[in-house]
């Protein structure tokens, strides 16, 4: 009985399934003068005429590759709670524009898988427009769920292979398969994975689009400690990516967590300097 009870609910949560992808908070409360950063409030306007809330971080010094970051955060908080994933790159000399999609923070609407695509690439022109910074000179770079749609929109994007480099962190592979896994993790729900997990929108999946981005170089850090997307998501999406490409297996890393540590920081940049030769 207790398994029909759950397995009812089930079908009815993933009936509407893509809202469990997204948990928003509407509170900011974190900005990057918590950080010491200069930073300007944006506002970005989106095709179907949503403001988005934004941050433009400047550099804080002058580098030759002159590189900006498109930064997308993952599927709970908002762009208050990723801060610190980026909040390290302005000194580095890289400017950075962070934006909530739509219905998190303070963005207006609703989120959804095909509503975050236009999100990109609204906030992909808004960067362009930064004074001093060209569509050449744009580094994308997202984590879990924001490297899966900067995977699949940027492969859309007319402008992919002006793009400098895409750098995803933690990235599902496929959103109906992480949902598979996460049936399958639970003794209860585990007979129901395959039926359930079909019942995912799985219309945006990375690992059909991640060959379309090349000749843009394709970077992909995955943590062998993530326990929220296990690291055999990245395996799948680097064998999908088309060269020039690079997988970074991070031993003891968990999810998202590799900017958290010096040394991986440092790679980061001496992988963007190699992008500009």
């Amino acid at each position: 009985m207790q398994r029909a009870v759950l397995a009812a609910s089930a079908c009815l949560i993933l009936a509407a399934c893509e809202s469990l992808l997204f948990h928003p908070s509407s509170e900011v409360t974190v900005d990057p003068g918590r950080f010491g950063l200069a930073y300007r409030e944006m506002s970005i306007e989106t095709a179907d005429g949503l403001a988005l809330d934004a941050w433009y971080l400047p550099a804080e010094t002058a580098r030759d590759t002159g590189c900006s970051v498109l930064f997308l955060h993952g599927n709970a908080g908002n762009m208050g709670t990723h801060l610190p994933s980026v909040a390290w790159l302005p000194a580095a000399g890289y400017s950075v524009l962070l934006f909530d999609y739509r219905g998190f923070g303070r963005s207006l609407g609703e989120p959804s898988l095909s509503g975050l695509q236009r999100d990109f690439h609204a906030a992909l022109r808004a960067l362009e427009a930064q004074p001093g910074t060209a569509s050449g000179d744009v580094v994308v770079f997202g984590q879990s769920l924001g490297g899966a749609v900067a995977v699949t929109a940027l492969a859309a994007s007319p402008r992919r292979h002006e793009v400098k480099a895409l750098v995803i962190e933690g990235a599902p592979s496929s959103y109906r398969g992480i949902t598979r896994e996460k049936l399958a993790a639970l003794w209860l729900t585990w007979p129901l994975q395959w039926p359930l997990a079909r019942l995912m929108n799985d219309d945006y999946r990375p690992a059909d689009a991640i060959a379309e981005i090349s000749p843009t170089p394709v970077l992909i850090l995955h943590g062998q400690a993530d326990r929220v997307v296990p690291p055999q998501h990245g395996e799948i999406l680097f064998d999908a990516a088309e060269a020039p490409k690079a997988l970074w297996r991070l031993e003891g890393v968990r999810h998202i967590a590799a900017l958290s540590e010096e040394r991986y920081r440092g790679d980061l940049v001496r992988f963007l300097g190699r992008c500009d030769a």
